[in-house]
């Protein structure tokens, strides 16, 4: 998209791409106007992760020019090592309690067009009521709700974190074909990202946005507070896919959640009976799925179900714990986009331990 400066802007402010000297006016900012405590007001290890590329800051921000002060901030997420690719959106704010210019905010996401060069600037976890209008109608994008799926381990009897109120739909089989013809499936753990590299080719599809090794290896593989479990999906022993995943410890039981997915969306289709053996070894009550763009009807031979066509609690939110569903919003540009509940800034701790 093409984007030009509005003069207007730059007589009052300073709008600009951030630098490590401004980290603690950003974090100080988060703590006084998006929310008191928020971690990443608080955490300069997990700020730096997210952030922080070597001296590259991936904030847009806003300074009065006259009073100094900080005025607005646009995070974003780089999806490749550098930026003037595809990026995702993250903390989006301008302050309330001044005077300051009417849609500064959306100035600022102009500006990261701009200033960073990138492809395409696409986001999940927006809210419907705010964000997905604005993003509709200054940025004519595509919005859409991300559509959550799951798989109970059926040898569960007592849950704990889930709600199952519905189980109708839960004993339908699965049909691991593809083309009508049996396949051998294996879900063969992956320990290194030397070996993920080794047995997959990233970005083989013409799938947006493109994660490239960078991403692969800061995001799973060298975060410091979330250890991920990683698994190729082989097809008569060659990897066609990869699958993502966090074990969630809570309330005595335990859960896996598939965070990300690279690769061809059909090779889920024969996974099922290796999926119910690894929420078996690790007890966990389900595996889901939270995703936009993958066929349901591929989610459906996988023996996965849409849990809106269900009574059931999947629960989303764990820190704090929060046994209800949630809705989470994407915008896109592009027909061929996937989201995962990973992107963006959607799978970060947010507290404290």
């Amino acid at each position: 998209m093409k984007f030009k400066f509005n003069p207007e802007f730059d007589k009052r402010y300073e709008i600009r791409l951030a630098n490590l000297d401004d980290v603690p006016l950003i974090m100080k900012f988060i703590d006084n106007f998006w929310r008191k405590g928020h971690i990443m007001s608080r955490s300069r290890k997990l700020f730096d992760y997210e952030y922080v590329h070597e001296t590259e800051v991936d904030f847009v921000i806003a300074i009065d020019k006259f009073s100094k002060d900080l005025e607005g901030i646009f995070g974003f997420i780089r999806c490749q090592k550098e930026r003037n690719q595809d990026i995702w959106g993250s903390m989006w704010k301008v302050r309330d309690d001044h005077d300051n210019m009417k849609l500064l905010g959306i100035e600022l996401a102009k500006r990261v067009y701009i200033l960073t060069g990138c492809r395409m600037h696409i986001g999940n976890g927006a809210n419907p009521n705010t964000t997905i209008p604005l993003r509709k109608i200054f940025f004519r994008e595509k919005t859409a709700k991300m559509k959550q799926f799951y798989r109970l381990n059926k040898e569960i009897k007592d849950y704990k974190i889930a709600i199952i109120k519905d189980d109708s739909l839960e004993n339908v089989e699965t049909d691991e074909r593809i083309n009508d013809q049996f396949i051998n499936y294996n879900l063969n753990k992956i320990d290194s990202f030397t070996e993920l590299m080794n047995c997959f080719e990233l970005n083989k599809m013409d799938i947006y946005p493109e994660k490239d090794a960078y991403y692969i290896k800061h995001r799973y593989f060298e975060h410091p507070f979330y250890s991920y479990l990683v698994y190729a999906i082989e097809i008569n022993g060659q990897t066609e896919a990869v699958i993502i995943l966090r074990q969630i410890d809570i309330n005595g039981s335990s859960v896996l959640r598939i965070v990300d997915f690279l690769g061809c969306e059909k090779a889920l289709v024969g996974i099922s009976s290796k999926l119910d053996e690894l929420m078996q070894d690790r007890k966990a009550e389900y595996v889901d799925f939270y995703q936009f763009g993958l066929e349901d009807e591929i989610l459906r031979k996988a023996g996965f179900i849409n849990r809106e066509d269900t009574k059931n609690i999947i629960p989303n939110y764990f820190e704090p714990f929060l046994q209800e569903n949630a809705d989470i919003w994407v915008h896109y540009i592009m027909d061929n986009t996937r989201f995962f509940k990973a992107d963006g800034d959607q799978d970060r701790p947010n507290q404290l331990n």
